[in-house]
């Protein structure tokens, strides 16, 4: 089984991994075999920044593109269809792409059913609902799956 992606142009590899408290996380390591715990943070704020350039519908829809298709584990396919998308937004996207597409990956693992909509639903409300980074980041903490399914299903994603 895969357990990582090695990035283009030398950058490093995203692998999958336990933190300090032993829960599942994503790791960056970059060249040097240093390793930091990516954060949703960071992501969703290069996405964020990233709407000032392109249309958040067009973002969204590519990254759904690639959500859609999302299994237990990774595919080569997919990593290939992410590094695609890296002509049109460049490097530091396709990374965060990547590293979103593994937290699915991950998520699809953990839980029996919305994994993917675990991460498609904090990224609508990202882009659509005006919602903070911290508000996306945190929204699904005490949220059941249930509600997850609802809210979903209301915003007409994947469920």
């Amino acid at each position: 089984m895969v357990t990582g992606i090695e990035l283009k142009n030398g950058v490093g590899s995203l692998e999958f991994g336990t933190d300090s408290f032993q829960r599942p996380c994503i790791y960056y390591v970059n060249e040097k075999l240093q390793k930091q715990v990516t954060k949703l943070e960071d992501c969703f704020l290069l996405l964020n920044e990233l709407q000032e350039v392109y249309d958040a519908n067009e973002i969204y829809n590519d990254f759904l593109s690639i959500a859609d298709k999302v299994k237990k584990k990774i595919d080569k396919d997919l990593i290939i269809k992410i590094e695609e998308l890296g002509e049109k937004y460049g490097t530091k996207v396709v990374i965060v792409f990547e590293v979103l597409y593994m937290h699915m990956v991950l998520a699809e693992q953990l839980y029996k059913h919305l994994g993917k909509e675990r991460i498609c639903i904090r990224l609508y409300y990202l882009f659509f609902e005006d919602y903070t980074i911290s508000q996306c980041v945190h929204m699904l903490d005490d949220v059941s799956e249930e509600q997850l399914k609802k809210l979903c299903k209301e915003k007409e994603i994947m469920a």
